[in-house]
């Protein structure tokens, strides 16, 4: 069978510079002395594939000095598959010919192989162990300690390629198809040519994203890592200016552990600060633009950064609260906000001196949102974001075919959580700053998108779009949604209308244990956001801390392995943010959110605690009676909140948002609402609204309904 057409453009003629891609002869390429024999059956599965689907990953070569031809270094099984299905060239990225790179690249492409013996794997870790240092400079006689994790993981898993039942297969596994989602293409499936060193590194119980970023670099340098807006950068590119930022953090006294801040929108320079930051140690502490200039200003000074990365339009929107920001400015797009950041940054080929990165250490600082006053910092560590980005027991994952695609802001935890899987998996993420409706489906459409994380409003103003089914997106794999109430029509429509599977998140920015919901697979419980989350455990507590039984209501408190450290320089919000279980004295994070369990383990969100209604002595769910409104025709969006009642003490009032074109008046809705429910969960009041007030992530502002209504001066 002859090669499919493949997007390289054919030559024969000299690559100019290293990592360049070509397709060369498979006749001139001399696989002579591999370290391992090529396995027939797989070779031509591998062939078989690159038959049907065309090959996603080159082969490495390189040219040795006084001998014709090239020469392999990694991809032994592609050429041998290639060759079986009569191609006459192979996609081909070249190398650089240094022994040591030759060594390395070679020793890492086998080591991990299904069968090998475990003497032999640990002589190949020894070995890999000894290049790193030869490449490191490191005497023999010294420790170690500045070679990059690679090393350090390679040796903790030593012990388990001691156990000859413990093996890491690179076999394809291709699961049984699902009639409502298409195959799983998680961990170790996603390509054929998923490098095994890499996969052995993703598997360790602790790494760090930028070493994971390092090691795509170094084995696909011109796949694309970052796209905005018609501008990309690849791994190597990424990588290069990673090293750069964070030389430039160090070289302006930037400690490990210390803080940075940035506040600016979504932009190809903020991924690579943010992802550069990790890499020195910093601890990155991403701020909303949307916060008032007294909230950032407070905001950036309790985080303790003495460098602060902001963008014209922040800058225009603080004013002379600026000079309050105990710290240097630098500006992420060039402008005269700060210093720009192309002058700010070490010149090209810098690299920053090795850091030493552990678990407990400070990853990012999330401040929370719609709170008054300053808000509360939330610390997560490395090895909580590395649970986000670990193989997981739910079998969704991202991989370097995956091209994630992110339209909520990176100051958010909700983008995040598909931000740094993505490229810890070696996909492409796509970022556009504002979310747009056309802009959003024209760009998934051109970029064939498989993984997108998205807010409920979001879901909506999609599905709503006159032109939504006329666009492909085919390509999807997998939705996610999470931050805001998803209703449940909502979410049958996404699955019934959109290719791929939808999984929804519920949780807390603290962590602590959540609930997942795979949409497609339980298409009877879109009413719930799902069961626990694998690793978690979650309690249901009264309000005397009691646990509650199925289909009783009560507080959800939650502890798992992704728990923050704490509220930054705020111990007492940290300890009232805890509940200490009485009988075993584990401690447990309080969500504030109030829910039922069926019998199934599903859990049904009902409200935050603090949102509940008590009228009478009553207790009123405002989810409730949000649903019962969202059934009339000409009701767009509900929200419920308290309001002030010299007979009750509070009683409930709704203000809805109606479908463009409909028409309803309050007392048609208020009439509507009060015959479907009881007669102490009914509505005193409805006020229409153009649009309901919604933060950056499409979280309802009930506090400011709640003020609005009083500022109305309406009595109930």
């Amino acid at each position: 069978m002859a090669e499919p057409a493949l997007s390289v453009v054919s030559t024969t003629a000299e690559p100019a510079v290293v990592e360049q891609v070509v397709l060369l002869p498979v006749d001139q390429i001399d696989d002579s002395d591999r370290l391992r024999p090529v396995d027939p059956a797989w070779a031509a599965a591998l062939g078989r594939i690159m038959a049907t689907d065309g090959q996603d990953e080159p082969i490495s070569v390189c040219r040795l000095p006084g001998r014709p031809g090239w020469k392999l270094i990694a991809g032994g099984h592609r050429l041998a598959g290639a060759r079986a299905e009569g191609w006459t060239e192979i996609k081909a990225v070249v190398k650089s010919a240094d022994a040591l790179d030759r060594r390395r690249r070679e020793v890492s492409e086998n080591l991990w192989r299904k069968g090998l013996d475990p003497l032999d794997r640990a002589a190949f870790i020894a070995e890999l162990h000894d290049i790193l240092r030869a490449r490191a400079g490191i005497d023999a006689a010294t420790s170690g300690r500045a070679i990059s994790a690679t090393v350090r993981w390679q040796t903790a898993l030593k012990s388990e390629a001691e156990d000859a039942s413990v093996t890491v297969t690179h076999a394809p596994t291709i699961p049984p198809p699902s009639p409502t989602l298409p195959p799983s293409r998680g961990k170790g499936d996603w390509s054929e040519t998923m490098n095994p060193t890499l996969e052995a590194m993703i598997a360790a119980d602790f790494g760090t994203v930028p070493d994971l970023i390092r090691m795509h670099a170094l084995e696909k340098p011109t796949h694309r890592a970052l796209v905005q807006e018609g501008r990309s950068l690849s791994y190597a590119e990424l990588d290069a200016l990673m090293d750069r930022v964070a030389a430039g953090l160090q070289r302006d006294g930037v400690r490990p552990g210390q803080a940075l801040s940035v506040c600016a929108s979504t932009s190809i320079e903020y991924a690579a600060l943010f992802l550069g930051g990790l890499r020195a140690g910093a601890a990155v502490a991403p701020i909303a633009p949307s916060s008032t200039p007294d909230q950032i200003v407070a905001m950036v000074n309790d985080s303790g950064a003495s460098l602060f990365f902001l963008d014209a339009a922040v800058a225009a929107e603080m004013g002379d609260k600026l000079g309050d920001c105990v710290t240097t400015q630098i500006s992420l797009d060039g402008s005269d906000a700060g210093l720009p950041f192309q002058q700010w940054l070490p010149p090209e080929g810098a690299r920053p001196s090795p850091v030493e990165i552990g678990p407990k250490d400070p990853f990012n600082i999330i401040y929370s949102s719609g709170t008054t006053g300053t808000p509360k910092g939330i610390v997560q560590s490395h090895g909580m974001r590395w649970r986000h980005v670990a193989p997981r027991a739910d079998g969704i994952g991202y991989g370097p075919d995956a091209v994630g695609f992110i339209s909520t802001p990176l100051y958010s935890n909700t983008t995040l959580v598909c931000f740094f899987p993505t490229l810890a998996g070696g996909g492409t993420m796509v970022m556009i700053p504002k979310f747009d409706t056309v802009k959003w489906l024209e760009t998934a459409q051109r970029e064939r998108v498989t993984h997108a994380m998205l807010v409920p409003v979001q879901y909506r103003r999609l599905l709503e779009h006159p032109d939504f089914d006329k666009y492909d997106l085919s390509s999807f794999v997998m939705k996610f949604a999470t931050s805001a109430p998803f209703a449940a029509e909502l979410k049958r429509q996404a699955i019934t209308r959109w290719p791929g599977g939808l999984t929804e998140y519920y949780g807390m920015t603290e962590g602590g244990g959540g609930f997942m919901l795979q949409a497609h697979l339980y298409p009877d419980k879109l009413h719930t956001v799902g069961q626990v989350s694998p690793g978690a455990i979650i309690k249901l507590i009264d309000e005397d801390g009691n646990e509650v039984g199925p289909n009783e209501v009560g507080e959800i408190v939650g502890r798992s392995p992704a728990t923050m450290s704490g509220y930054h320089n705020q111990p007492k919000k940290t300890a009232e943010a805890q509940w200490t279980d009485p009988k075993t004295g584990e401690v447990y994070i309080r969500t504030g959110d109030v829910g039922k369990l069926d019998e199934d383990g599903f859990l049904t969100l009902m409200d935050r605690r603090k949102d509940m209604i008590i009228t009478g002595g009553f207790n009123v769910y405002p989810s409730d009676l949000e649903a019962v409104l969202m059934k009339h025709d000409a009701v767009a969006e509900a929200a419920v909140i308290a309001a002030p009642s010299d007979a009750w003490g509070e009683t409930p009032v709704a203000y809805c948002a109606l479908k463009a074109g409909a028409s309803a008046t309050p007392d048609e809705l208020k009439a509507f609402t009060n015959g479907q429910v009881g007669k102490t969960q009914r509505l005193a009041d409805v006020v229409l609204i153009d649009v309901l007030p919604r933060s950056h992530i499409g979280k309802v502002l009930k506090r400011e309904l709640r003020d609005d209504y009083v500022a109305l001066g309406r009595k109930v």
